[in-house]
């Protein structure tokens, strides 16, 4: 069997696991804020910020609903690097300490 066919057989008994029912007690609960006009607060840290800000982007252009992501401004993200020495005078590292300021054209 193909790597392909390997892949997409797991993807098919990863699905098959899915509650469905569950699935359709969220989409309830999302129809019901909707139609009360309610809000819908996500919450996401480290990568699923962003995973949040994407989910109320759709939220409120596909379904309507008065979505909002919580979390810091990406401002405050930067912070905790600065203050751990990560970039230093002016001039931004990367972990394995090369210089994310150059480019290098291939």
């Amino acid at each position: 069997m193909s790597h392909a066919d390997d892949y997409f057989q797991e993807v098919g008994a990863i699905a098959r696991l899915i509650d469905r029912a569950q699935i359709e007690r969220m989409v309830d609960g999302l129809a019901e804020v909707r139609a009360a006009q309610g809000r819908l607060f996500v919450l996401g840290v480290g990568g699923g910020a962003g995973n949040a800000g994407h989910a109320v982007n759709d939220f409120r252009k596909l379904c309507g609903i008065e979505a909002y992501a919580l979390g810091p401004p990406p401002a405050k993200w930067s912070i905790p690097i600065v203050r751990k020495g990560r970039i230093k005078d002016g001039e931004q590292t990367s972990k394995t300490g090369g210089n994310c300021n150059q480019a290098t054209a291939g």
